[in-house]
C-alpha cells in the first residue's frame, strides 16, 4: 500500500525523472525515521544514528532537488519550498507535534498548489530544506538572545516530529496531486 502510494506521487506523463524522485522521497522518510529513533535513544549512540540520519536527510532534499529542477517553473516553485521552511524554521517549535503536522500540512498544501508537476515531490523538498534552516536558526537564537546553553533536552514527542513533518507535507502534495487528477 505504501509503495503504491509513493509510487502514484510521482508518476505522471512528465515524470522523467520519477525513479530518482522516488528515490528521494523514500530517502527522506527513512532519515526521519532515523532521526526520531536516534532522538528517542540519545546519548552517543543517539548521536551517531542522528549525524547517520541528517547526512541522509541533506543528500534526499539534494536528490528531490535535482529530480524536479527541470520541472516548469522550478525557480519559483523551489523559492517558495524555501521560503515556507525558513518561515518554520522561525516560527514553529519542533517540541509541538500537533503545530508540527498542521504547519507542514500547509504548507506542503501551498507549496504543491504552485508546483507545476509532482507536487508531493515538491511539498517534501520543504522539509528536505527545513534541516539545515532549523539548524541554523537553533543556534543563532541563542547567540542572539546573549545566552550560550543551547536546549539538549528534547520534549516527550520530540521522536515523532521528523517522520511527522515528513509525511504532512509531502501527503498534502499528494491530496493536492489527487485533487487535480480529479479535475482533469
Amino acid at each position: 500500500m505504501i509503495s503504491r502510494t509513493m509510487r502514484a506521487m510521482v508518476s505522471s506523463p512528465r515524470a522523467a525523472s520519477a525513479p530518482m524522485l522516488r528515490l528521494g522521497l523514500w530517502l527522506l522518510v527513512g532519515a526521519a525515521a532515523v532521526i526520531g529513533v536516534a532522538i528517542g535513544f540519545g546519548g552517543a549512540s543517539g548521536q551517531a544514528l542522528n549525524s547517520i540520519g541528517a547526512i541522509a536527510w541533506l543528500t534526499a532534499a539534494v536528490v528531490i532537488g535535482l529530480a524536479l529542477r527541470n520541472d516548469g517553473r522550478a525557480g519559483a516553485t523551489f523559492a517558495a519550498a524555501t521560503a515556507a521552511a525558513i518561515v518554520l524554521a522561525v516560527g514553529i517549535r519542533p517540541g509541538e507535534l500537533a503545530a508540527v503536522i498542521v504547519a507542514f500540512g500547509v504548507a506542503g498544501v501551498l507549496v504543491g498548489s504552485i508546483a507545476p508537476s509532482h507536487p508531493a515531490g515538491w511539498a517534501a523538498l520543504v522539509p528536505g530544506i527545513y534541516l539545515p534552516v532549523h539548524l541554523a536558526v537553533a543556534i543563532s537564537r541563542p547567540i542572539i538572545a546573549g545566552s550560550t546553553t543551547l536546549r539538549t533536552e528534547p520534549p516527550p514527542t520530540a521522536p515523532l516530529v521528523p517522520l511527522a513533518m515528513v509525511l504532512a507535507a509531502a501527503g498534502a502534495g499528494y491530496a493536492i496531486d489527487r485533487l487535480r487528477r480529479r479535475t482533469e
